[in-house]
């Protein structure tokens, strides 16, 4: 029998109201939310909305990674941003221009119209970047944005695919969010920074009122970066996939030195962490 999860996901459908934005609470912050300028894996958009609701009355989560690479087997792109030489030249000078989170922001009001719940890094580049973009209205998306540096260090949209969840409208809020300090549960934050201040590549995982926390963590050089490629459960186990980088001073955008992971899912018989890619070789 297929988990649920994959009978539910299994049901994607390629398709494609109010750009409005939802705060789920314990996401988000200095580990990659939309709107702080952090190179993040999966984050919650910034913006409060007036009626928020908690996620987790809509059903089962979803697992993302194979949303994403359903998505990625459609062909079916359609357009993104094409300015002018003049707009990229007036965008050269926007400041937001150079936070991808913001852009994604952005290109919501102006096209897709919906709700944002939750963005996550599922390419193995940085640049060009591809994101799995999650809706309240259970519609994901699948944005490629691309840093051009000869305006600037500017994102654009290239182009993007679109897809939605049936009907029944189960599961709209992903297996797991990133969370900064500040968000993190107060026993999770004394596990955690302890390990953090090491300074050294580690993965380690707990359990706490009924969720699992992940830390990836770098060294304390400013330049090395983590990202999370990926988690997946199978038979009361995680799975979890990651990617590790060292940038010039001049990329700090992208820089992340740790991934504090919340899943909702209790006491798991173990957590297998796997390096997917690396640029430390």
């Amino acid at each position: 029998m297929k988990p649920w999860w994959v009978i539910g996901l299994l049901g994607l459908m390629i398709a494609g109201t109010s750009g409005e934005t939802e705060e789920w609470a314990g996401m988000g912050g200095s580990s990659g939310s939309i709107g702080k300028g952090s190179s993040a894996q999966e984050a919650p958009l910034d913006t409060k909305s007036g009626d928020a609701k908690d996620p987790s009355s809509a059903g089962h989560p979803v697992n993302m990674d194979l949303a994403r690479e359903l998505m990625e087997r459609s062909h079916d792109y359609m357009a993104g941003e094409e300015p002018t030489a003049e707009a990229l030249a007036r965008m050269a000078s926007d400041p937001d221009r150079q936070d991808y989170g913001k852009v994604i922001e952005a290109f919501n009001r102006s096209r897709l119209h919906k709700t944002l719940l939750s963005y996550q890094t599922v390419s193995t580049s940085t640049n060009p970047r591809s994101v799995l973009v999650a809706t309240r209205e259970g519609t994901y998306y699948l944005l490629f944005l691309q840093k051009n540096y000869r305006y600037g260090g500017i994102w654009l949209v290239t182009k993007y695919s679109e897809a939605s969840l049936p009907a029944d409208g189960q599961g709209l809020y992903p297996l797991y969010r990133t969370l900064s300090w500040e968000e993190a549960p107060d026993a999770v934050q004394n596990w955690a920074k302890p390990l953090q201040a090491e300074g050294s590549w580690k993965q380690e995982w707990t359990t706490s009122e009924g969720k699992t926390y992940l830390l990836l963590t770098t060294t304390s050089s400013a330049t090395d970066s983590i990202e999370l490629a990926g988690l997946q459960v199978h038979a009361g186990e995680l799975y979890v996939q990651y990617q590790t980088f060292v940038y010039s001073e001049a990329e700090t955008d992208l820089i992340q030195p740790y991934a504090l992971v919340e899943v909702d899912f209790a006491d798991p018989f173990s957590v297998t962490f796997t390096e997917t890619y690396s640029t430390l070789r």
